[in-house]
């Protein structure tokens, strides 16, 4: 008879214990109806200093789960040596790493009596196909792949659709702690997991690349399903973000802990390439953190006034054209050979660039305003604007009690000619090659190739110009 101890560690989650607990009972009960009987299979729960209970409720209620207490120092990697040391003790033969939120299917056991009996992977380590429990037929993994070259790992199959892909046992790199079965033979030639350097995470990717390297095989098992609570994998960056970095960083339970990622590249991965991904991926954290920083609204309100403070006194009184225009397009869209003069005031959003699009061949002359805040400004090709012209996408409304106001997109379109010291009020849409004469005040849409003056603006003539002229202006200096 085989014997197969089911190690699980556990930390003050009670409810989500015994209820995983139950679910594996119920697996082996179906074992016990549906198998040969030629394996044994024993609970061995690590309760690592838990404060909630846990140990006094398994003892009381599940008289066939065999507890193991920890002093609270244990982690991840310490807990299943504990258990390892148990079923060392007690002569098993293998172990089955496991969660104590991991369901199984029905005849989970039964597939995994046929892979211990099956001589093909006598002495190996078997890893179970891993789902999702919020979505039953996807994937999480089917193992996972290394690249000492790169330091890089590859989970297989992860988020895919179950498929042929994954029908047949597959030889892998590592995987995790559910449903993975570890002969005892294999620890007692390459040693426990490395709870000193790896305590949480990297323990079980560092265990299973050293016993790689010893010659032992790992195969991923298509016949044996289990589900893995997406909710509790892993860290993530959350509010309050700068102590959540900062606790990514260094915290023991955290995945992205800097030291114990440097450590696993050392030990397993080869040359200085590893070192300048794991540094770039710390990059790409990092602007993670920035922009749920820049979400926070008191920020955001901060930095947009210090990003329009920057442009519209420095970088908008800058008179080299060449310097100012690609300066300029941090802040805005700006096509090919268009000319935004110095001394045009803009205001936009914090980060959204696109709330003012400007096309190609355009020119924008001096003191205009380019408002961006909550409407959309986009302008053609080809579109002259003269001085002054001052171009909203918010307004104020004089009937509102709580001086509310309303926004609207502003659309300019190809070889529109914009004269001095118009003013155009949102939602304006000022079609192509229309006119607005010197001093206008814009408030409903002007049609195609008309003529449109006053205040409020009204059509005043038709426009016959060939329109298929090229504006060309793009000094060394503005002046």
């Amino acid at each position: 008879m085989k014997s197969v101890a089911i190690v699980i560690p556990v930390y003050n989650r009670i409810k989500i214990t015994k209820r995983g607990i139950d679910a594996l009972e119920r697996s082996l009960a179906l074992y016990d109806l549906n198998g040969s009987g030629t394996c044994k299979f024993t609970i061995v729960v690590i309760d690592d200093g838990s404060k909630d209970g846990t140990s006094e409720e398994l003892a009381n209620n599940y008289s066939k789960v065999v507890v193991l207490n920890g002093d609270g120092n244990l982690w991840w990697s310490g807990a299943i040596n504990l258990g390892v040391s148990y079923a060392l003790d007690n002569a098993f033969d293998s172990i089955l790493l496991w969660n104590d939120d991991t369901i199984s299917a029905e005849g989970y056991f039964v597939e995994l009596e046929k892979a211990i009996l099956d001589v093909t992977y006598k002495n190996s380590i078997i890893v179970s196909k891993i789902f999702w429990q919020d979505a039953p037929d996807t994937l999480f993994n089917f193992g996972c792949r290394f690249d000492p070259k790169t330091g890089k790992t590859i989970i297989i199959g992860l988020n895919d659709k179950d498929g042929p892909d994954y029908q047949k046992p597959t030889e892998i790199d590592w995987s995790g702690g559910m449903g993975t079965l570890i002969p005892l033979d294999v620890i007692r030639d390459i040693g426990k997991f490395d709870n000193i350097n790896f305590p949480q995470y990297f323990g079980d990717a560092d265990f299973f690349l050293r016993a790689k390297q010893f010659g032992y095989k790992i195969y991923a098992m298509p016949g044996l399903h289990v589900w893995n609570d997406r909710e509790a994998t892993g860290s993530s960056l959350k509010s309050p973000y700068l102590k959540s970095y900062i606790d990514c960083l260094v915290s023991i339970r955290s995945q992205f802990n800097v030291k114990q990622n440097l450590l696993f590249i050392k030990r397993h991965a080869k040359g200085s390439r590893p070192y300048f991904n794991i540094g770039l991926f710390y990059i790409n954290f990092t602007k993670q953190l920035v922009k749920k920083i820049l979400r926070l609204s008191y920020l955001k309100d901060l930095m947009l006034s210090l990003r329009l403070v920057f442009f519209n006194h420095f970088i908008n009184r800058i008179p080299f054209n060449f310097i100012r225009i690609p300066l300029m397009r941090m802040y805005i869209k700006i096509g090919k050979n268009s000319n935004v003069m110095n001394g045009v005031i803009i205001y936009n959003k914090l980060i959204d660039k696109g709330q003012i699009e400007i096309g190609d061949n355009c020119v924008i002359n001096r003191d205009c305003l380019l408002d961006g805040r909550i409407g959309k400004l986009v302008i053609g090709n080809n579109v002259d604007i003269a001085r002054g012209t001052w171009i909203f996408t918010l307004e104020h409304d004089v009937h509102a009690n709580n001086h509310h106001y309303n926004s609207g997109d502003v659309i300019i379109e190809d070889h529109v000619w914009i004269a001095s010291r118009v003013t155009i009020l949102p939602g304006v849409k000022l079609s192509k090659g229309c006119v607005v004469a010197a001093g206008a005040v814009v408030t409903k849409n002007v049609p195609e190739l008309k003529i449109a003056g006053g205040v409020p603006a009204k059509i005043i003539g038709d426009r016959r110009s060939d329109l298929s002229y090229t504006l060309k202006h793009f000094p060394f200096f503005s002046y």
